[in-house]
């Protein structure tokens, strides 16, 4: 490095102009000639100029701004409009005409221990005022004399003062810099008041104020130090007859003629806040000593109170099994203000949508995310933990009948081509919309196999340790996980995480040669990626129609190029199934997908039974003026009572109906407040659907090919098949009986 850099010190850098072109054209190689070798690992910073991080920062343009705090100090910053919990803001010290990187967890020797607020809005001119009397501590460590805070760059400082009156500061964009002596005075924590103000407006993207809303929440309005998370107190100026929601709990609330003032208490160390003031409605109800709450300008009471109900067993859900909820309630915020998604906030959620939603991912942050937090400097595993937590919630929460909500909420495994861009330990913002595919994806998929190879149990356990051994307030990642397995386990996983965790890709293999001989089933394994060891399913399926599951380990015998299994089995089977469920992250083909609700609603016509027009709501595609003579991709809505086709339908597939009621295997719903689906076998290999009954929230099926459902969408009871036809299944007998069986 030192001849590259004396080389470099010899020449003057490049002006700014140079510099904001380049940024401004998004000429990455351009800009990297100026980087110095160290700059570039473990990656390229500046490959985010063109990758639009994970949520599409850098949309509105990059720019180069020049910060010099001091003679002897000159750094660059690469500036554009934030959005939360992606990157930006980059800082680079200039070396003569070199630029070394400065990553935004290097705190140089700075944390924040606590931040208090006091926010005003100027609704007419779409501004926000805020001041900040931010507690500071010096770890000693940090060789600059200088250190910085970021906020979106649409925030402009007006003052920062310490005891001893003004410090001195300089701001780029949204980059603030302040000398270290001029801010602590020989004291290792202190106190500065910060005051900043800037017009928000940056609507379904970041903060954004219209006359009747304002909105901060997916922006970063806050000073932050290398993302380190930190408590707050904070008071809300509001109009009067305006809400504040903001995280953690109220503490007071008061009005008089000049508006409203609601202040909050954040104790829990985080590290992304929202705040939303509008005159919201609102919905709440009491669960145990819990709160829940909805609140919109879009949505109707009607509405709000479902949402409420929605959340009372998902809170209870993760209360049980995780850790206890650490605030006084919980809400959803739904508003056309925010975009697309949702955005969690530990004791609420934002909604540009969904709402009401049996959403189990936003709830599941306070834990992951939360409890233990995430910068999105490194991975983005909180998203792959609360995407698990849907479908754990979904497999296990005691509504309807559990056995039957394992098989249809098992998530579907399909690799990606953007899971070969980086691991799950190192996709960070910075990688683009891989790093989204593979902390929302990927990494969720690789849980849902750990759990296999730990069990539920053992996986709950080691969920638990993990929210125990992580000291509060310091950020996690995958390593944090790891150990807390360990821990939990009392065995080595350095294998699993080796392989799935700091891997990029996935398993690439197919078996072949599956026989049984004397007693013992047995077959090859073909990797044409690095083996990966996986304790493999497999499904048998005997002479009788009797099956059972079995395992074998992908790489129990080395056999040349490829590895060898052998299980003991007494009686030879029917037909042999790999990877039955699709959980393992491996190459599939479609062949091996069973018909399901999911897939088959894509493709089906709708045919509506006069006498029940209001059945079913939106569920299905074009709608048909009359019943075809064939069925096959037709959804039937309607009775056996009034639309006679239904009648040999409803038989097949075991729902009888009288009236209003509808009764599978010894479970009666009403169809005025819940209804049911089922995909049904036609001749000839065609399929059509059957529905009846009313939801208030579409209702969720997962990989169900039949299911009933009450009024707010929630499964009941469902029938799901494993795979028992296509790729890596292997008949071994004259006749395969038919498989029309729930599994539990």
């Amino acid at each position: 490095m030192l001849p590259y850099l004396l080389l470099l010190s010899r020449f003057q850098g490049p002006d700014m102009a140079s510099l904001d072109k380049m940024a401004h054209n998004r000429d990455v190689a351009a800009l990297s000639r100026f980087l110095t070798p160290d700059s570039l690992k473990p990656f390229n910073p500046l490959q985010v100029i063109k990758s639009n991080g994970a949520y599409e920062v850098g949309r509105f343009g990059w720019h180069a701004l020049d910060l010099n705090p001091g003679p002897d100090s000159s750094y660059v910053v690469f500036s554009t409009p934030l959005t939360s919990e992606d990157v930006g803001e980059m800082v680079f010290q200039r070396l003569g005409a070199a630029l070394k990187y400065i990553p935004e967890d290097n705190a140089l020797g700075v944390k924040i221990k606590r931040h208090q607020f006091d926010v005003s809005f100027d609704i007419s001119t779409k501004t926000v005022s805020i001041t900040d009397s931010l507690a500071l501590t010096s770890t000693g460590s940090g060789k600059s004399g200088y250190f910085l805070f970021r906020m979106s760059p649409y925030l402009h400082v007006d003052s920062i003062a310490g005891v001893s009156g003004a410090i001195p500061y300089v701001q780029a964009g949204g980059v603030t810099v302040m000398s270290k002596a001029a801010v602590f005075s020989g004291s290792s924590d202190v106190s500065v008041k910060i005051s900043y103000h800037g017009v928000v407006n940056l609507p379904q993207y970041a903060g954004s104020i219209v006359p009747n809303e304002a909105q901060l929440t997916n922006d970063y309005w806050y000073p932050m130090i290398a993302r380190w998370p930190a408590p707050f107190d904070i008071t809300v100026h509001s109009p009067r007859g305006w809400m504040a929601i903001a995280q953690g709990n109220q503490v007071s609330m008061s009005e008089d003629a000049s508006g409203r003032t609601t202040t909050f208490k954040m104790d829990m160390p985080v590290t992304y806040y929202s705040l939303s003031i509008a005159p919201y409605k609102a919905a709440s109800q009491m669960d145990a000593n819990r709160r829940i709450s909805a609140w919109s300008l879009i949505r109707t009471p009607e509405q709000l109170q479902e949402q409420t109900e929605l959340y009372k067993p998902i809170l209870r859900f993760y209360n049980e099994k995780f850790a206890p909820f650490p605030f006084e309630g919980y809400g959803a915020l739904c508003t056309a203000l925010y975009g697309g998604g949702a955005l969690e906030a530990y004791s609420f959620a934002t909604y540009g949508f969904g709402v009401p939603e049996e959403d189990a991912h936003e709830p599941s942050h306070t834990w992951w995310g939360g409890m233990i937090d995430n910068t999105y400097l490194h991975s983005m595993w909180n998203e792959s933990f609360a995407v698990f937590c849907e479908g754990l919630y979904a497999r296990n929460v005691p509504i309807g009948n559990e056995g039957e909500r394992k098989a249809a909420f098992i998530s579907d495994a399909d690799p990606q081509p953007s899971y070969n861009a980086a691991s799950c330990q190192d996709a960070s913002p910075w990688y683009g919309p891989a790093a989204s595919d593979i902390g929302y994806g990927k990494g969720a998929k690789v849980l849902q196999m750990l759990e296999i190879e730990l069990g539920r149990p053992m996986m709950l356990k080691t969920m638990q340790e993990w929210l125990r051994e992580n000291p509060k307030g310091v950020p996690g990642e995958w390593q944090g996980y790891e150990k807390a397995v360990a821990t939990a386990t009392h065995k080595d996983y350095k294998w699993f995480f080796d392989q799935w965790v700091r891997r990029k890709g996935w398993a690439q293999f197919e078996v072949k040669n599956v026989a049984w001989d004397k007693g013992i089933l047995h077959g090859s394994v073909y990797f044409s990626s690095d083996p990966y060891r996986i304790d493999c399913e497999l499904l048998i399926i005997y002479p009788d129609g009797h099956w059972e599951f079995s395992n074998f380990d992908t790489t129990q015998m080395k056999a040349g190029d490829h590895f060898e299994f052998r299980i003991p089995m007494a009686t030879k089977p029917k037909l042999v199934s790999v990877d039955p469920w699709r959980r393992i992250l491996r190459d599939s083909r479609e062949d091996e997908i069973p018909p399901q609700l999911s897939t088959a609603l894509q493709t089906v016509h709708r045919y509506t039974d006069p006498r029940h027009p209001d059945w079913l709501g939106s569920i299905g595609g074009t709608s048909l003026d009359a019943l075809p003579q064939d069925l096959d991709g037709t959804l039937l809505v309607g009775s056996p009572e009034t639309l006679p086709a239904m009648g040999p339908l409803c038989k097949k597939v075991g729902f009888e109906v009288k009236g209003d009621k509808l009764t599978y295997e010894r479970t009666t719903i009403d169809l005025k407040n819940g209804g049911a689906m089922a995909l049904v076998d036609l001749p000839g290999g065609k399929h059509c659907v059957i529905g009846l009954g009313t939801y208030k929230v579409r209702p969720k099926y997962g990989r169900a090919r039949l299911v009933l459902f009450d009024g707010l969408g929630r499964f009941l009871r469902g029938r799901t098949l494993p795979k028992t036809s296509g790729w890596m299944t292997f008949p071994l007998g004259p006749h395969m009986p038919a498989i029309d069986r729930k599994i539990s």
